[in-house]
């Protein structure tokens, strides 16, 4: 793969105020929320960009409790795959978001490689789910990674990861439900790790607040292409 210039994200904080029709909340409360944003070098005029191909930038997201709605109906589903587990509210906006801004996809699974759901391959399944749902699917820019044994390690997630980053991958941000991968991405390289579920004072990870992925879309749609 083509080395590139590596971006690191930095925290931004975008306040959201409500406002009312009236012309706004008199209390002049605000929500905050943190989320990646670009160096300031860079801008999405496309003359100063170099092209994703040599500039590679990528999100990480979980499936399975993330992406999906929960994690019961999804995991019904791997053992009876009759009919779709629910997305996530606005999960699929929001990893087109970061898609329509040059960042590859790369989606994670526990299950082992060789595991069917139904008469699929998991990868097809998950694929298949994915594209039903909304979410980016284009093969040059999104992949499916699943386990490569029936009993995965956090050691084998941030493998994989450093791996990415040894072939000059930036890996920009992750969004999981799980307290364990959270270490893994950590030691994996991911610059920003983004955690949905109950609240983990101990955990290095951000939490986003009532699960609601609202304000992180909203950061994110106002953030400029990393590449071109």
């Amino acid at each position: 793969m083509v080395s590139g210039g590596v971006i690191r994200l930095t925290l931004a904080v975008a306040a959201l105020v409500a406002t009312a029709c009236s012309g706004g909340d008199e209390s002049g409360e605000s929500v905050d929320t943190i989320a990646p944003s670009s160096d300031s070098t860079n801008s999405d005029d496309p003359t100063t960009l170099a092209a994703c191909a040599d500039d590679r930038h990528m999100a990480v997201f979980d499936i399975v409790g993330t992406l999906t709605a929960d994690r019961e109906t999804a995991v019904s589903w791997q053992v009876e795959p009759t009919v779709d587990p629910p997305a996530r509210p606005l999960a699929a906006d929001l990893v087109n978001a970061y898609s329509e801004r040059g960042f590859e996809i790369l989606y994670l699974s526990i299950l082992p490689s060789d595991f069917m759901i139904g008469d699929e391959p998991v990868v097809d399944a998950f694929m298949g789910w994915l594209g039903r749902n909304g979410f980016p699917t284009d093969p040059e820019r999104t992949r499916v990674e699943t386990s490569s044994t029936a009993a995965p390690t956090a050691s084998e997630l941030s493998a994989d990861l450093t791996t990415l980053a040894g072939q000059q991958v930036s890996i920009d941000v992750a969004y999981t439900d799980s307290t364990n991968d959270v270490q893994a991405f950590g030691v994996g390289g991911v610059a920003e790790v983004y955690l949905l579920g109950p609240d983990d004072a101990g955990s290095s990870a951000t939490t986003i607040p009532a699960d609601d992925l609202a304000p992180q879309l909203a950061v994110v749609e106002a953030l400029p292409r990393v590449c071109t």
